[in-house]
């Protein structure tokens, strides 16, 4: 379209218009094909979306996901020797004298 010659302003201002003009029309195709969705799929009234047993299956999976969590929260075996803990002073960690790690951290 522009081979050759110069573009000028004008050329420029309506291709960029034209451009934005084809964006913008995808976009509210788009809109319109999202909006029709629910209409399309609807069937005797009814929504055709998940059934309660699908939803109660879903939340049953949610309530032992978070007790396996709180399970292996519970049980950890050891506390971590970098962070700080209200159970265990200074002191505790330098009589334990096992891990020098922690020994190390709470006397420099």
């Amino acid at each position: 379209m522009f081979a050759g010659k110069a573009v000028t302003l004008l050329d420029a201002l309506l291709m960029s218009a034209s451009s934005m003009l084809v964006v913008f029309a995808v976009l509210l195709l788009l809109y319109v094909i999202i909006k029709l969705f629910p209409v399309v799929f609807r069937i005797n009234g009814k929504n055709t979306g998940t059934s309660t047993t699908e939803q109660d299956d879903d939340a049953l999976r949610i309530v032992l996901i978070s007790a396996a969590i709180r399970q292996h929260r519970r049980r950890k075996a050891y506390p971590n020797p970098m962070a700080r803990s209200a159970f265990r002073s200074r002191r505790h960690v330098l009589e334990a004298g096992g891990n020098a790690m922690a020994r190390d951290c709470v006397n420099p």
